[in-house]
């Protein structure tokens, strides 16, 4: 994958921050049954979830939110553009039935199942994905 860094223009404080830009990846992974009964059983309230999210996006990471019309479900996802991290380039999604649920469970696959670093799914090749998890 090919890693190159772009300045962009200053913030409205002056700060500058470097983006990535090259080929982004899409990081696999169908949750085996075990994970999902694990998830299920995972406490979430709305403020631990806002708290993970906004470290993320602290760490130049970009959270997005929409209806995927393929798999007729919500689907989040995770696009690190910060460079020289161990996950640059990457992007983890998650997909549920719900928006609420689909960024629960993003949130989930990101601390608590990858513990923050994707690399390990990412390098696993998954042909075909089911429409959640």
């Amino acid at each position: 994958m090919a890693r190159k860094a772009v300045k962009k223009k200053a913030s409205a404080d002056g700060r500058f921050s470097e983006k990535f830009s090259g080929d982004y990846a899409f990081v696999k992974h169908d949750m085996t049954r075990e994970e999902k009964t694990a998830y299920r059983a995972f406490d979430w309230t709305g403020l631990d979830l806002l708290d993970c999210i906004e470290k993320r996006v602290q760490e130049n990471y970009k959270v997005s939110m929409a209806y995927d019309d393929y798999h007729h479900c919500a689907m989040a996802s995770l696009t690190c553009r910060a460079v020289d991290v161990e996950n640059s380039g990457l992007i983890l999604t998650a997909r549920a039935a719900t928006a609420w649920e689909a960024l629960q469970l993003l949130i989930y696959k990101d601390r608590v199942l990858l513990l923050g670093d994707w690399t390990a799914w990412h390098e696993r090749d998954a042909d075909e994905s089911d429409n959640w998890g």
